[in-house]
């Protein structure tokens, strides 16, 4: 799977989906949001230890108000859950984020009782910012729809 070929969300959450799927998690996405409230991240991945809350957004896409608050206050929560912004040009690191903490068959931590990656990520969502870091050097913006 290549960010380059990705231009659209929802090409980009088929491609997360079938990876977090395959490493593992389960995956939560609200197909019909009308019924739910505003700005809720598309997707929730859960592989004990880790939780993530990750809305998905397209290179020149922009945060709703409701995206931020939601963000805002998933980022801030006691033993905080980690919260991203991902983009196709986000793909080195969504494979990275998504193959940390993998218990090994048979381990003790297999439970997912273990600790949690709380290392910083350039799409992890900064509380101060309210936007995703911009698009690093050498880095395509790949065109998306926004």
């Amino acid at each position: 799977m290549r960010a380059a070929a990705v231009t659209a969300e929802a090409e980009l959450q088929a491609q997360v989906i079938s990876l977090a799927r395959w490493r593992g998690f389960l995956v939560y996405h609200t197909y019909d949001s009308r019924r739910s409230p505003p700005g809720f991240p598309d997707l929730v991945l859960v592989r004990p230890p880790c939780l993530y809350f990750v809305e998905l957004k397209s290179e020149r896409g922009k945060l709703s108000p409701d995206q931020e608050l939601w963000l805002d206050t998933l980022a801030g929560a006691t033993n905080s859950p980690e919260v991203y912004v991902w983009r196709p040009s986000s793909w080195g690191e969504i494979e990275t984020t998504l193959a940390r903490n993998i218990p090994a068959p048979g381990s003790a931590d297999n439970t997912g009782r273990g600790g949690h990656a709380t290392g910083t990520s350039e799409g992890r969502f900064d509380r101060s910012s309210k936007e995703p870091p911009p698009i690093g050097p050498g880095e395509s913006s790949g065109g998306g729809v926004g």
